[in-house]
């Protein structure tokens, strides 16, 4: 009986402290946005965050700003406002609904 109980010693102080493990909590959904100029999917977080006529623009690496600011007419988004004669870069409407430079 001694040597049973020697030999379960050992395995209950093995199991003692163990923690059940605990359901993940899930993380906040990370906003993102891409890229204009290489359309890499980055976190808004630790973007770099450059205005071009009133439209944020988020960019992976100063590299592809540089790139945006030598041509933005290349890259920037570019939207049919209605009630606009041309074309602008506002980005809020998208080309669907009125936005902030329609006047």
């Amino acid at each position: 009986m001694r040597a049973l109980l020697l030999l379960a010693l050992p395995l209950l102080l093995v199991s003692c402290g163990k923690e059940e493990p605990r359901p993940a909590i899930p993380a906040a959904p990370v906003e993102k946005s891409k890229d204009p100029v290489c359309e890499m999917m980055i976190p808004k977080s630790t973007a770099i965050k450059h205005t071009h006529e009133g439209a944020d623009y988020y960019f992976c690496a100063q590299a592809c700003v540089d790139k945006f600011k030598a041509d933005p007419k290349k890259y920037a988004v570019h939207c049919a406002c209605p009630g606009m004669k041309k074309a602008c870069a506002c980005d809020h409407c998208g080309g669907t609904t009125p936005c902030d430079c329609v006047k």
